[in-house]
């Protein structure tokens, strides 16, 4: 909540005091393009701060607790689609076309920064012990891990497989737990995967 609050004040303060001059005046649809791809990217690093702009954005995250088969970029587009068809038909057609243009690009750019939002899938396959990398795991990223016992098919040795749920942003972290532990690890990371069940998305 206090997070919330600075940065609208920040930003109603930063949009009184920086001019907007149009990069190329003559060119409305780039100027619309340029314009949703940086509020996207701006939108995108606020939701990566754990924090929102207010408005339709905390709209989308309480919605996305709730069903994880959406993204504040889908959801912003959708409601924001609703007022720009609407504006079009009673107004403008013109504005309204290119504030469509330019909310499709701001909800790409904000899926894309937003990180938290993609899911990724990490297999670890290990020959070292998996406890300490499990307890780390755990209590750093308070996720949990399934583990499986391999072959490898060329050594014959045994190896610890572990598969870990998680978003896009936790990869890093994750990248150095399995490296201080095993730095020989392999490690395969998928992400856009569809996760359905007991599984808590951070945003």
């Amino acid at each position: 909540m206090v997070r919330t609050l600075i940065v609208v004040s920040a930003s109603a303060v930063l949009l009184t005091v920086i001019p907007v001059v149009p990069l190329l005046p003559s060119d409305t649809l780039t100027n619309c393009l340029l314009g949703g791809a940086l509020a996207g990217a701006g939108v995108g690093l606020v939701l990566r701060g754990s924090t929102t702009m207010g408005g339709i954005d905390a709209t989308a995250l309480m919605v996305i607790q709730k069903n994880k088969n959406f993204s504040v970029g889908n959801l912003n587009l959708a409601l924001n689609m609703v007022v720009y068809v609407s504006s079009m038909m009673l107004f403008d057609i013109p504005t309204g076309i290119y504030s469509i243009a330019s909310a499709l690009v701001y909800s790409v750019a904000i899926d894309h920064v937003h990180s938290q939002n993609t899911d990724v899938e990490v297999t670890i396959i290990t020959k070292a012990d998996v406890e300490p990398m499990q307890e780390k795991i755990f209590q750093t990223l308070e996720r949990g891990a399934t583990q499986l016992q391999g072959v490898g098919a060329y050594t014959k040795e045994g190896v610890s497989v572990l598969m870990v749920a998680l978003s896009e942003y936790e990869v890093a972290t994750l990248r150095h737990i399995v490296h201080a532990v095993d730095p020989h690890a392999f490690v395969i990371a998928k992400d856009h995967v569809k996760i359905f069940g007991n599984y808590d998305k951070k945003l």
